[in-house]
């Protein structure tokens, strides 16, 4: 069976087993009134369910492993006892954060705990080996000492995770933006020859698209609205930074076409909520805040300010992050350091924020 069908297969799958987990979902949370309400940092004005992003770790968990099971059975797929592994341990990690988010959902959680469920989860990761001891020529740097990359891929996992986590702020944002990375990561596996991760990716997109339709186009009186909860974002930044590192290790394969920087396109892929935490948390801290208590100092609240319409903003936020992967993808391919990207990364997104926020106290202060 060829790779493409294969892929098709499971995502075709993965979009009608999403479909109706989040269908059942709508109907629960609808008949226990297990509501979002408004609030003052709230984008919404009605009660709508949160809980969307339940059905995104079981549709991964169900089809991965079956494909698994296929593998396993057929013998006739790559997939060698390191991926079962590490992916067993990514499955446990999962389970974890998604029960702490669905807590959190419901009732409420403390952001403590959320992160050291997240360092454990981490940790999962590098007990099964899995860790960025392959950096990519970032820094000037190829490999690092296994101290070091197991001190890094935790700190990746915890910042990717909680990225997702506070980006999730419109509808179809962090939605149209993991979509968008967990695609680069299908693409980088495919190109490895690692089917496998390549198949996890495109489960997740599948079981991604019909929740993205409902939070974007679902009608609160018709009873189809919903969001993902801190149960859908937590995962979801777990399983990018999960797709991240397992394709740094495609990376590390011995041959031309491995060559190519894998970790610096995946994180290209992941710039807009991984630069924007890094801008909020800077502004909290200068103001003397926590920077983990959350504002409206975000991305997409700055473009509400701007004057556009929430739609038009996670449009504008998601085309934001394509236009990062093509050109940095571009420029690697004509063989400009990775180094340099990454500077005309920061002083393009530096530039566009500083215009944005230019335009804004202009208009703001027209306004009063």
């Amino acid at each position: 069976m060829s790779n493409i069908l294969v892929l098709t297969i499971f995502f075709l799958t993965s979009v009608i087993l999403s479909t109706i987990v989040i269908r059942n979902v709508l109907h629960v949370a609808y008949s226990l009134n297990l509501f979002d309400l408004p609030g003052e940092r709230k984008m919404h004005t009605a009660t709508i369910p949160r809980l969307g992003g339940f059905a995104f770790l079981p549709v991964l968990i169900i089809l991965s492993l079956f494909y698994v099971g296929i593998c396993l059975s057929e013998g006739t797929e790559p997939i060698s006892d390191q991926h079962v592994f590490q992916h067993l341990f990514f499955i446990s990690g999962g389970i974890l954060l998604s029960l702490v988010g669905l807590k959190d959902d419901l009732i409420g959680e403390n952001y403590r705990f959320k992160f050291y469920v997240q360092l454990f989860a981490a940790i999962l990761l590098i007990a099964s080996g899995a860790m960025l001891t392959y950096w990519g020529g970032i820094l000037g740097i190829s490999f690092v000492p296994t101290i070091v990359a197991a001190l890094f891929t935790i700190f990746l996992v915890v910042f990717i995770t909680n990225a997702v986590n506070l980006i999730d702020g419109i509808d179809g944002l962090a939605s149209g933006l993991c979509m968008f990375s967990l695609l680069v990561f299908v693409i980088i596996n495919w190109i490895c020859g690692d089917l496998f991760h390549a198949v996890v990716a495109i489960i997740a997109i599948g079981s991604l698209v019909p929740f993205w339709y409902f939070n974007v186009y679902g009608k609160v009186d018709h009873e189809t609205k919903l969001f993902m909860g801190d149960t859908g974002s937590l995962v979801l930044g777990f399983i990018l930074s999960y797709l991240l590192i397992c394709s740094c290790q495609s990376a590390e394969m011995p041959t031309i076409e491995n060559r190519f920087p894998y970790l610096f396109i995946g994180l290209s892929s992941l710039f807009v909520p991984m630069l924007d935490v890094v801008r909020v948390f800077f502004i909290r801290f200068m103001n003397g805040k926590n920077p983990f208590l959350s504002d409206k100092n975000h991305f997409h609240h700055k473009m509400i300010r701007f004057g556009l319409k929430p739609y038009n903003s996670m449009m504008f936020i998601v085309f934001t992050s394509i236009f990062f992967i093509g050109l940095n993808t571009v420029l690697v391919l004509l063989g400009i350091n990775i180094n340099i990207i990454l500077l005309i990364d920061f002083v393009t997104w530096f530039l566009m924020h500083f215009v944005l926020s230019s335009i804004i106290k202009t208009k703001e202060t027209s306004d009063k």
